[in-house]
């Protein structure tokens, strides 16, 4: 039987009361709760696609490594991911998915490092204008004009945490939204100068190049405003989605996750986890529990009696 609630709160109260058995999509604040609740089991389930702000690489900003090195240590992932009321999640640290065999276990997060991103930039030349509060470099302030879709209130979110965190460098994030990916045209792209954009990508497929696609130069994904072009990563690309043995391809993602993570084409943020609790006298419910959520599964889920 499936009930729905107004909100959260009517939902928290309906679990505590136990007049529900399970609950989908718990604020984190209940999930916190739960985990130390013995009635209950919680379970965070990673979505497939993970959240990451794009870069405009001919950005005669963003064109330096240390730059988008530099943003990477100012932007605290896991910050972002404490202040989302609605969703746990894990930090990216690249274009695949930790269940992925593309995903490179070796590839280490550039950890939130203010002092280290400062020093960066300084020694790119930009310095504070103690005036504005704002980098600059040879007359250029350092502004990013920032894609938003209008109508998500999670990037919104995102986008306020990036915000504050680079405004504290002395880095302005300005926010151009949009209604609709159609309206992403040359022309609009240069009236606002926009220079990022904060948005989702694939980061499991059936096959590993249906996540890694993004990132080849010559891709025909809708949405591809600044194709990305690395010359060694097409090469591996290639390689992988001819590759027969598991083993091969494997190898040869490996290495692309590790050179695209290096490049920094984009500030890699998190995979969002989607909340849920359901009453411990259930057993043997954990298949359910994942990124399939195979309903199916629930006919094998049984009380065990004394």
């Amino acid at each position: 039987k499936v009930k729905v609630y107004r909100n959260n709160t009517e939902l928290w109260t309906a679990l505590m009361r136990q007049e529900i058995d399970m609950a989908d999509y718990i604020s984190r604040e209940d999930f916190q709760v739960i985990q130390k609740d013995p009635d209950f089991k919680a379970h965070a389930v990673n979505w497939t696609m993970y959240c990451a702000l794009l870069y405009d690489l001919i950005d005669p900003v963003l064109v330096d490594l240390d730059v988008r090195r530099a943003i990477a240590y100012a932007i605290s992932r896991q910050e972002i991911i404490n202040n989302l009321s609605e969703f746990g999640g894990l930090e990216s640290t690249g274009p695949f998915h930790p269940e992925s065999i593309g995903y490179n276990p070796d590839v280490q997060a550039l950890e939130y490092n203010p002092v280290k991103s400062k020093m960066l930039l300084m020694h790119r030349g930009w310095v504070l204008n103690p005036s504005s509060g704002i980098l600059e470099k040879e007359g250029r302030q350092f502004v990013i004009n920032v894609l938003i879709d209008q109508s998500s209130d999670l990037y919104k979110k995102i986008v306020l945490n990036m915000r504050q965190q680079l405004a504290q460098l002395g880095i302005r994030l300005n926010v151009v939204y949009y209604n609709d990916e159609s309206e992403l045209t040359p022309e609009f792209l240069k009236e606002h100068h926009v220079q990022a954009w904060l948005r989702f990508f694939q980061g499991l497929g059936v096959d590993p190049y249906e996540a890694i696609d993004s990132w080849y130069s010559l891709t025909t994904q809708f949405g591809n405003i600044w194709p990305y072009k690395n010359t060694k990563v097409d090469e591996l690309l290639l390689l992988g989605k001819i590759a027969q043995e598991e083993a091969s391809k494997k190898a040869i993602y490996q290495q692309a996750h590790q050179l695209i993570y290096a490049d920094q084409p984009a500030c890699f943020l998190f995979y969002p986890a989607s909340l849920f609790a359901v009453n411990s006298n259930f057993k043997n419910t954990d298949a359910y529990f994942s990124r399939y959520q195979a309903t199916y599964t629930i006919k094998n889920w049984y009380i065990k009696t004394k």
